[in-house]
């Protein structure tokens, strides 16, 4: 399974003045959105003919839909803003996104974690009955001692 991956910029968080630099970034929020694409094909009973007409018993048809499972995390990363290198200090008008990408980086364990989510929502399109619950009566108990 192949999970995309995509880094994205939510808001800074920019400090007037640190020594003789303004607007200085001393935070990023950032978020990390994961998809999984796939095809699902599952058997379903149809009960209705083209008029809407109810059948005395279901008609099965295979069905085969396309699939898109979304899983979004936000998080922060703080910005050292001592010790600033003049010869590698970005003006704040000058910033693009694909710097500010660089400096929020990327989180193997948030990577991890969304990819873990996104198998278990999957799997729980593709196997639905593996997570049906039901609250049963015990077998040893009869209908008279209740």
């Amino acid at each position: 399974m192949s999970v995309n991956l995509e880094y994205k910029i939510i808001s800074l968080v920019k400090t007037s003045e640190v020594g003789d630099h303004l607007n200085v970034i001393s935070s990023i929020r950032g978020q990390l959105v994961s998809t999984i694409e796939f095809s699902h094909t599952y058997t379903d009973e149809v009960w209705f003919d083209e008029d809407q007409q109810r059948l005395e018993s279901p008609i099965e048809q295979e069905v085969t839909e396309d699939k898109t499972i979304l899983e979004v995390c936000d998080y922060s990363v703080d910005v050292s803003t001592s010790d600033i290198d003049p010869s590698t200090f970005v003006d704040f008008d000058s910033l693009t996104e694909e710097i500010v990408l660089s400096w929020l980086g990327s989180d193997s364990s948030l990577e991890e974690q969304n990819q873990t989510i996104l198998e278990d929502k999957k799997d729980r399109i593709i196997n639905p009955k593996k997570y049906e619950l039901s609250v049963v009566q015990a077998p040893w108990i009869s209908e008279v001692d209740k």
